[in-house]
C-alpha cells in the first residue's frame, strides 16, 4: 500500500513542494552567477594576509602565503611500502584473523541457568531482606537542619 502510494505521486507534487517549503531558485538569485563573480573580487594573497596582521593576528612579517601553503609540501605523511611489504602486512592480517577464530568465545549465562545455580535459602533470603526493606518517609527528606 505504501509502495503503491509513492507511486501515485507524480512529478508536479514534489515540484511543488520545494517552494511550498521556502526553496526558490529564481532567475536573478541563481548560485552560479553570484560564485563567480564573488571568485573574481576575492583580494590576493598578500592583501588577505595584510588583513590578518591589521585584525591583530600575529602573523610574522617573513611569513608569506605561499610559504604558508608549502610549509608541509615535503612533509612524509606515511612511509611508502614496497609491493613486497604490502603483501608481508596483508598475509600477516589474515594469519591473525585465523587465530582469533580458533579462540573459544566466552558466553554470558541465561537469566535461567543463573536462577537455576541459586539455591532455594538463597532466594528465600532475598525474598526476606526486600521484605525488611523500609521506604524512608517524605517529611525526612525535609526535616530541618541543626
Amino acid at each position: 500500500m505504501l509502495a503503491e502510494s509513492w507511486k501515485a505521486v507524480t512529478q508536479e507534487t514534489l515540484r511543488n513542494c520545494f517552494p511550498h517549503a521556502g526553496f526558490t531558485l529564481d532567475a536573478e538569485t541563481a548560485v552560479s552567477p553570484q560564485v563567480d563573480s564573488v571568485c573574481d573580487e576575492l583580494p590576493s594573497a598578500d592583501v588577505a594576509f595584510d588583513d590578518l596582521r591589521a585584525a591583530g593576528v600575529s602573523i610574522p612579517a617573513r611569513i608569506t602565503f605561499e610559504g604558508f601553503t608549502n610549509a608541509d609540501k615535503d612533509l612524509e605523511l606515511c612511509a611508502e611500502l614496497t609491493n613486497d611489504e604490502i603483501i608481508c602486512q596483508v598475509t600477516e592480517d589474515s594469519d591473525d584473523s585465523d587465530t582469533e577464530n580458533e579462540e573459544p568465545a566466552t558466553t554470558q549465562p541465561t537469566s535461567s541457568e543463573l536462577t537455576g545455580n541459586m539455591t532455594l535459602t538463597e532466594i528465600e533470603a532475598d525474598m526476606i531482606a526486600g521484605k525488611r526493606t523500609v521506604q524512608k518517609q517524605i517529611s525526612d527528606f525535609f526535616a530541618p537542619k541543626c
